[in-house]
């Protein structure tokens, strides 16, 4: 999706992380089953002393139990989260984007005293004989946020036809992407409208010792696209583990509790 924006900031992190893939996919296929095969048994030789006695085991049954809860009460468990989810999210109504600058430090901070004589010295008038152009971070935050802004539309059509495509090619399902899109684009309004109540409005300014301004445009996008991926795969993985085991012959109920129980803590293997 980063690829999309003509930005050289979101492309290099795109770049960046096909590389990433390319390299963990050819390890996976080709260096860690010759390397499990010169280790052997002695790849568990490196496990912690206090856990060398146990069989290695990757259930978290606290998941397990939450999801059995939330099964015999859905209305009860899903409504208050979804509530106080976009309550979280109210404040991303009053987003505001702009260029960060040196007060997002603690004013004690060298570079931060810096800008601040630099900003009180602009109010002093133009030398003479100086013709003034059009440029500075107003004229920069234009232009990222056209740039940027100018793509939406059609990377957001992309993650909504990737991800469809993909979760219906893996569940047979039609309403699962639907449900993981709707959820994921709750979570991510929640997460933007938390970093507009802190980070913009400044609520937790004085504790953490910063100035509250506007948003970073091209930082938010980031943040999106990084989150979006890492809530997929995550999911993928649980919905993996629960798919394997009601292919298995587990009813709804019993693969979803077992099948959070095995990954919900990340991964997992599956019991016989």
């Amino acid at each position: 999706m980063l690829l999309i924006f003509p930005l050289y900031f979101l492309r290099s992190f795109a770049y960046a992380g096909i590389g990433v893939v390319l390299i963990a996919m050819a390890a996976a296929v080709v260096v860690l089953p010759a390397l499990l095969a010169v280790l052997g048994q002695r790849v568990n030789s490196g496990r912690l002393p206090w856990a060398r006695n146990r069989e290695p085991s990757t259930a978290a049954p606290f998941w397990g139990r939450l999801a059995g809860q939330a099964m015999r009460r859905p209305a009860l468990v899903a409504i208050p989260v979804l509530a106080v989810l976009m309550l979280v999210a109210l404040p991303l109504r009053h987003v505001q984007f702009g260029t960060p600058d040196d007060r997002v430090m603690p004013t004690t901070t060298q570079s931060r005293a810096v800008g601040d004589v630099l900003r009180t010295a602009r109010a002093l008038p133009d030398p003479d004989g100086v013709r003034v152009y059009v440029g500075g971070q107003t004229a920069e935050l234009i232009d990222s946020t056209q740039a940027i802004g100018s793509r939406l539309l059609p990377a957001g059509l992309l993650i909504v036809l990737t991800t469809f495509i993909v979760l219906f090619l893996f569940t047979g399902s039609v309403l699962q992407p639907i449900r993981s899109l709707v959820l994921n684009a709750v979570t991510l309004a929640a997460t933007a409208g938390l970093m507009v109540w802190i980070f913009q409005e400044g609520h937790l300014s004085g504790p953490l010792h910063f100035t509250a301004l506007p948003l970073d445009t091209s930082m938010l996008m980031l943040l999106f696209c990084v989150a979006f991926g890492l809530s997929m795969d995550y999911e993928v993985i649980v919905l993996g583990r629960i798919k394997e085991l009601h292919d298995r012959g587990r009813d709804n109920r019993a693969a979803v509790t077992d099948g959070l129980t095995h990954s919900g803590r990340i991964g997992g293997q599956l019991p016989p």
